[in-house]
């Protein structure tokens, strides 16, 4: 009989549960082994902070073996933990093609070496998700990214502030023509955090290498006059948003959360309790809400009996869960929803859950990727 270790899929099912440390063990034993210890191994590579090994040495080190950059599926890039020659290889290799990538420019404004290699790294046709931190001063750097952007992306995450714009006020983010040839990339998911009105416009322009029209999640974070844009400014063409997450201020003009129709999750960062209670008010009886997550910070304040009792009036039946986000152990839980929550708590409409690390990847996967 077989030794279980010479069956071949049962030790790439076994490599799964392994660390870094034992995978870069695994794959020395065997040429067998190695291939699926390797495609572990360098899945994901992150580019962010001097560890054992520094960032510059650890691009060195994956360049001087091209046989292990088809393995990296998700790619994390800060460029303040690279020289910029370093950060300009990272981006134009023809082969890395990573299917997840987030690339942080920190607080450097954008510069035209750099917007000119993410021009070539945002065309890369196997890309799906990406997450881009960026400042700039010349509004035409920050297009000239999103000039061959590839249609395959479905899911960004964008921080993008105009420093200019920032300092005078002045809103405009130019925008150009899409050349007749290019096909604009169909957004299935969205989020924008802190960034410019003037990019949050240009995002939805239909000069926009983005096409929204397709939205089904969107998660809006940042400065308070974010709210009032997405009131304002969203067509009626891209209101079939079934998960939305923003921040409820309580700053004029209020969302309007029955404008989307096809609303199942609601999750609603609360900046002062009762900031929380104009947004639920908006709610309809056909709303399709399932489920509305309200993110708690310490101290808890008896307003949040508001809350409980706007939850329990609203017009629909059967009435959402709700979920909390906060870290508390059993014993305190269980004493604060008989305290803040007593008709959800009585209703059996309330549970708490523990901050996600990512929710914006539980959104995606929950929308089948």
């Amino acid at each position: 009989m077989a030794s279980p270790m010479q069956v071949q899929e049962l030790v790439d099912h076994c490599l799964i549960f392994l660390d870094s440390p034992n995978l870069r063990a695994c794959a020395l034993v065997t040429r067998a082994w190695a291939a699926n210890a390797q495609a572990h191994l360098f899945r994901r590579v992150s580019f962010r902070m001097p560890t054992a090994m520094t960032n510059e040495q650890r691009w060195y080190h994956l360049h001087s073996a091209p046989h292990l950059m088809r393995h990296v599926q998700y790619l994390e890039v800060v460029s303040e933990s690279l020289p910029p020659a370093v950060f300009d290889a990272i981006c134009r290799s023809p082969l890395l093609r990573p299917q997840h990538a987030s690339i942080d420019l920190g607080g450097r404004a954008l510069a035209s070496l750099a917007a000119t290699a993410l021009q070539e790294f945002v065309s890369q046709p196997t890309l799906r998700r990406l997450k881009f931190r960026c400042n700039f001063a010349d509004p035409a750097l920050f297009l000239l990214i999103w000039a061959r952007c590839s249609p395959a992306i479905r899911h960004l995450d964008l921080a993008a502030t105009d420093l200019v714009a920032q300092a005078s006020g002045t809103p405009a983010l130019p925008l150009e023509p899409i050349p007749p040839h290019a096909k604009r990339t169909r957004l299935t998911t969205l989020a924008i955090t802190a960034s410019s009105h003037g990019v949050n416009d240009w995002l939805f322009h239909e000069l926009s290498p983005f096409d929204c029209t397709s939205l089904k999640a969107l998660s809006i974070l940042g400065h308070p006059q974010l709210t009032g844009w997405v009131d304002t400014s969203f067509p009626p063409t891209i209101r079939n948003i079934e998960i939305f997450d923003f921040v409820a201020w309580g700053v004029p003009p209020v969302i309007t959360l029955s404008a989307f129709p096809r609303l199942r999750i609601l999750r609603l960062h609360l900046r002062g309790f009762p900031y929380a209670l104009p947004v639920l008010a908006t709610l309809s009886s056909s709303s399709a809400i399932q489920k509305i997550v309200l993110t708690l910070h310490y101290p808890l304040d008896d307003s949040l009996q508001d809350v409980d009792r706007r939850m329990c009036e609203l017009p629909i039946d059967p009435l959402p869960v709700v979920e909390l986000e906060i870290a508390l152990d059993g014993r305190w839980w269980r004493s604060a929803k008989k305290r803040f929550f007593p008709l959800l708590d009585a209703n059996s409409r309330i549970q708490r859950v523990d901050p996600p690390t990512d929710w914006l990847s539980d959104c995606i996967a929950s929308l089948g990727g």
